[in-house]
């Protein structure tokens, strides 16, 4: 059987340099795509995201939560709005926020019991009996 001269022709393009380029960013993006989706997601799904804290101590603040364990809040207290960024890691309902004290310079951590996670709430207790309830921020269209 004769094998079509277009045939030899591919198969030594592919074992070529534009054959290694492919078979290279290919693993790129098969690597990117596993570490994005499966390693790097540390969070449950549902936390993902901004939340409004509507009852408790911060009423008024925004806490959210990235894929990579990333903590972003906006704490609303006695008038003042203090912007707090720390690392999450969450272990069955224990969720420990580990932020560095903004007059010391130190870590600090604190362990939070995650009592209620659904779509649209998200209850946490503190170690003091404090509960925050919040809801999911409403997203608004862009223009």
């Amino acid at each position: 059987m004769a094998v079509a001269p277009n045939s030899s022709r591919l198969r030594s393009w592919l074992a070529g340099p534009i054959g290694s380029v492919i078979l290279i960013l290919l693993s790129a993006a098969v690597t990117y795509a596993v570490g994005e989706h499966l390693l790097l997601v540390r969070i449950p799904h549902l936390m993902l995201g901004k939340w409004v804290v509507a009852e408790g101590k911060y009423q008024g603040s925004t806490v959210e939560f990235l894929r990579d364990g990333t903590m972003i809040s906006n704490l609303k207290e006695d008038g003042a709005t203090v912007r707090i960024e720390g690392q999450i890691q969450v272990d069955g309902t224990a969720l420990e926020i580990t932020t560095r004290n903004n007059n010391t310079g130190k870590q600090v951590t604190d362990g939070l019991t995650m009592l209620e996670l659904s779509a649209h709430h998200f209850v946490t207790q503190d170690e003091r009996g404090e509960i925050l309830i919040m809801t999911r921020a409403k997203q608004t269209p862009a223009p």
